[in-house]
């Protein structure tokens, strides 16, 4: 049998190239289980900037080998290599050099959201709480990318360009654009709350069932023992890389994007918002010839 590591007890999956992530937590040790399938009875194992637990899985009748489960600690941030070697046991049977085989290691930071009180954390939780994430089967990295970009579009547009059509007298804060809502009262005469951003009126004071995608996108993406892992690591690093940039990418409408409902909604927004396209689960919306060409209110600019 040849040495190697694999990801599942049973089977002939290895992990590919060799190699696995470890996120390593703030508070919490981060542990990866792995597999080591050898002819060797018993193992020596070194292991920088790791702790290793091991211990023999016990296989099916007939199976020929030995199955150990190796769970690694990360210690600290950084590449390492784990080597495994035939234990002495073992290693007294062997003639001729000694084999061993070994698994590339990297601890990673825990990724983490930034302060909910900074802009840059409100529009990361803007971001994970709107775009489609890879919950979805239809999911698509690029796709969200897109659909990120877009969405602080809409939010710098909010502020610094034409916060007068949006019912600001003065240019607004993020916070500001994201609590804004009107209240308005039925033909019954109920009166009924209209968010701007949906879920979001309340911000920071939010409730972890309204935040639920934004904690689930997280928590995946620092799973290492996830097989989704990678995916939502690459999801919340992409909505990290736009809300922490400087400015937004340029916008793709001449007429600048200044809102988005989910794909298909029903009702669209009407007045002066037309659709422009569609990302990452998301209709966008830019403004008519008629908005742009007025005469910006409250000293808002093009």
């Amino acid at each position: 049998m040849t040495p190697g590591f694999r990801l599942k007890k049973l089977g002939t999956e290895t992990i590919p190239e060799t190699t696995v992530h470890i996120h390593k937590k703030v508070a919490v040790p981060a542990t990866r289980t792995v597999y080591f399938q050898s002819d060797w009875e018993d193992i020596a194992i070194t292991a920088p900037m790791l702790t290793v637990e091991s211990a023999p899985v016990k296989q099916p009748k007939g199976y020929k080998g030995y199955v150990f489960q190796l769970d690694l600690t990360g210690l600290a941030t950084g590449p390492t290599m784990l080597t495994v070697r035939p234990g002495p046991k073992a290693a007294a049977a062997i003639k001729g050099p000694k084999p061993c085989s070994m698994l590339k290691v990297t601890i990673l930071p825990e990724i983490v959201l930034p302060d909910s009180n900074s802009d840059e954390g409100l529009i990361a939780r803007v971001l994970l709480h709107e775009v489609r994430t890879p919950e979805y089967g239809d999911y698509a990295f690029e796709e969200a990318s897109v659909a990120m970009n877009w969405a602080r579009n809409v939010l710098d547009n909010r502020r610094f360009r034409r916060f007068d059509l949006f019912m600001f007298k003065r240019q607004p804060s993020l916070l500001d654009v994201a609590q804004k809502h009107t209240t308005f009262k039925d033909k019954h005469g109920k009166e009924h709350t209209l968010y701007q951003f949906e879920g979001l009126g309340t911000y920071p004071n939010v409730s972890a069932a309204e935040m639920k995608n934004v904690g689930a996108c997280v928590a995946l993406a620092n799973d290492d023992s996830d097989p989704r892992q990678s995916r939502y690591a690459d999801h919340v690093n992409a909505a990290l890389g736009v809300a922490q940039a400087a400015k937004a990418q340029p916008d793709p409408s001449p007429h600048g994007l200044y809102a988005w409902l989910t794909a298909g909604y029903i009702t669209p927004p009407g007045g002066s918002l037309i659709k422009y396209g569609t990302h990452g689960g998301l209709d966008f919306y830019t403004i008519d010839d008629a908005a742009f060409a007025s005469k910006p209110l409250y000293g808002a600019r093009q």
